[in-house]
């Protein structure tokens, strides 16, 4: 993830690791388009806070716990109420991805 901070701008990586996502939309396309909607602006909040220091550590460990947190977040608002995303395992026939996301 590029980030820039006062010091300037450096990049480091953040692994989410396997994950599940689920949505009540049950079309692939639109569950795509949730998780890809709630990834982008999950990133786009997280480099505002490092921006104006709102997440005082920028690491791969801080970096990765708030980029759940806000795909989590924003996915309850465009994946609607019922969708989830978790990284603590899949559970019965919940699709799951080992992935790198990178910006």
């Amino acid at each position: 993830m590029q980030i820039t901070t006062s010091s300037g701008t450096s990049s480091i990586p953040v692994i989410i690791g396997e994950a599940c996502f689920s949505t009540k939309n049950t079309n692939g396309a639109l569950a795509s388009t949730a998780f890809l909607t709630s990834y982008n602006l999950a990133v786009e909040a997280i480099m505002y806070e490092v921006k104006w220091n709102i997440i005082p550590v920028a690491n791969s460990v801080t970096l990765r716990q708030a980029l759940i947190t806000q795909i989590n977040t924003v996915l309850q608002i465009s994946g609607g109420y019922g969708s989830s995303f978790s990284t603590s395992g899949c559970l019965g026939n919940v699709p799951s991805t080992v992935a790198t996301y990178c910006n």
